[in-house]
């Protein structure tokens, strides 16, 4: 298939897409965990800010101490949740927990490792900060080689009056966000697998259903302007494309009957001037007193014009009514070893009559085609072997059958025709006949080029060694 522009601009919108979509699909992924965790960062501050505030008032004038925080916050804390469920995704326990220090950074209560109390943070970035008065936030490994191991601390102050009398951090390890990021992550990565089958699909269909049938039309008319008789090909179900391709059928038949009724009139006209003169002269003599061997001869003459002249209307009848067909109207079952044994048989008298010897080699060969089309092919290129052999030559036919095509030739000894002949030697009404030979019609082989144009196959001629060779390709 012949790469044209829409392909290009098929293959370079694909890419665009696909390219595209990647980075989508890339940037969506990546920052889906940024994204998230800087939501759980929000929920975070407003926790430890509003435990901060409850905190103050809860513990008034009393200092913050172990003893004090020990008896404000010390209660019972929700370890076991009744498997609420958020987004799908069950959730069993409480994941936020909080520590405070005091104004030198000691903690002195932690609700989730208590194992922290008395440990000075005072180093910690979110005890740190929150202490100078800025936002204090940090994260940090529980263990340095995971990941995964985390935890997002987010700090407030505790204050009294305008004095910053201790720290009250919130914490919440990575882990129990990471379901909902592999949650979200997966949803992301199956839409982005449907939109993109999607996206194929469409493609797809505009390719096959659009720029496909154009692209065959385009192959048809193609074929059209080279001179081949292509049948209409197949368009899909696409309205508009159909419409499109039977309007360009219409238009070629209408153009070509235009153009064929111009070229028919002036090339009868050509070919039975010179009948036409030839026995108008010999009527004219035949008016005089003549010996009757005289008159005999010119009797025969007018005789001879007339043949000719019937044989040049009958061979263009069947040539118009050939090149009148876009395709094959009948595809029966044709034996093409079976039609050439008829035709020697039925040729095997006038070819003695010439002393010229039939040698045949026949395989058995099977095509789908038009009986009476074949049969006309093959019995020109006889006739055309019958006419031009010289006496006491052999004309070899051969008919091979292969794997998706059935090969005939026909070879018969000659003089070489000039090189400027060859290129027209299948065109109508030339004859590249030499001296001393009868000129023919020279629609024999426009009728054979033709027919083996209406079945998709393919004609050639050569020669090659003192012998002309016509050969014919037909598809199984």
């Amino acid at each position: 298939m012949k790469v044209r522009l829409t392909h290009i601009l098929m293959l370079i919108v694909s890419l665009c897409i696909s390219v595209g979509f990647y980075f989508m699909v890339r940037y969506l992924l990546r920052d889906l965990e940024a994204q998230t965790f800087q939501a759980t960062e929000e929920m975070m501050v407003d926790s430890a800010y509003r435990m901060a505030s409850q905190l103050e008032y809860q513990l008034g004038a009393r200092d913050l101490n172990v003893e004090n925080c020990a008896k404000i916050l010390s209660g019972k804390q929700p370890e076991l949740l009744d498997l609420a469920k958020i987004y799908h995704l069950e959730k069993e326990r409480v994941g936020l927990q909080y520590y405070v220090t005091d104004q030198a950074g000691c903690v002195i209560f932690d609700s989730g490792v208590s194992t922290r109390v008395g440990h000075d943070y005072s180093l910690q970035n979110d005890v740190f900060k929150t202490l100078r008065g800025e936002y204090g936030a940090r994260s940090s490994r529980l263990n340095a080689d995971d990941d995964c191991s985390s935890v997002l601390y987010i700090a407030a102050p505790v204050r009294r009056a305008d004095e910053v009398i201790g720290v009250l951090s919130v914490y919440k390890a990575q882990r129990d966000v990471m379901p909902f990021i592999t949650q979200r992550r997966r949803v992301i990565i199956k839409v982005c697998i449907i939109v993109a089958i999607g996206t194929v699909t469409f493609v797809g269909a505009v390719f096959f259903l659009l720029y496909r049938p154009i692209g065959r039309l385009t192959d048809y008319a193609q074929a059209v302007i080279d001179g081949q008789r292509p049948s209409l090909p197949p368009l899909g179900r696409g309205r508009e494309v159909n419409t499109l391709g039977l309007a360009l059928r219409d238009m070629r038949e209408t153009l070509e009957g235009r153009e064929y009724a111009k070229n028919y009139v002036q090339t009868l006209t050509h070919e039975l001037k010179s009948p036409l003169s030839a026995i108008r002269a010999a009527s004219e003599l035949l008016e005089e007193e003549m010996p009757v061997h005289h008159r005999q001869r010119f009797m025969s003459a007018i005789q001879m014009e007339v043949d000719r002249s019937e044989a040049i209307l009958s061979r263009l009848q069947q040539l118009s009514v050939i090149e009148g067909l876009s395709e094959l109207e009948r595809h029966d079952e044709v034996r093409v070893d079976e039609l050439v044994r008829n035709l020697v048989r039925e040729y095997q008298v006038l070819f003695e009559q010439q002393q010229l010897s039939l040698r045949i080699k026949v395989d058995d060969a099977v095509v789908s085609g038009d009986p009476f089309l074949l049969r006309s092919t093959v019995q020109n290129l006889f006739d055309n072997a019958y006419k031009y052999a010289p006496p006491s030559s052999v004309v070899d036919v051969e008919v091979l059958s292969n794997v998706d095509s059935v090969v005939l030739s026909v070879r018969n000894e000659g003089e070489p025709i000039p090189e400027y002949a060859v290129e027209r030697i299948f065109d109508r009404f030339y004859s590249a006949h030499g001296e001393g030979v009868e000129k023919g019609s020279g629609l024999g082989l426009a009728l054979v080029k033709e027919a083996v144009m209406l079945h998709h196959g393919q004609v050639a001629y050569d020669y090659d060694d003192g012998r002309h060779v016509f050969t014919l390709q037909l598809p199984r």
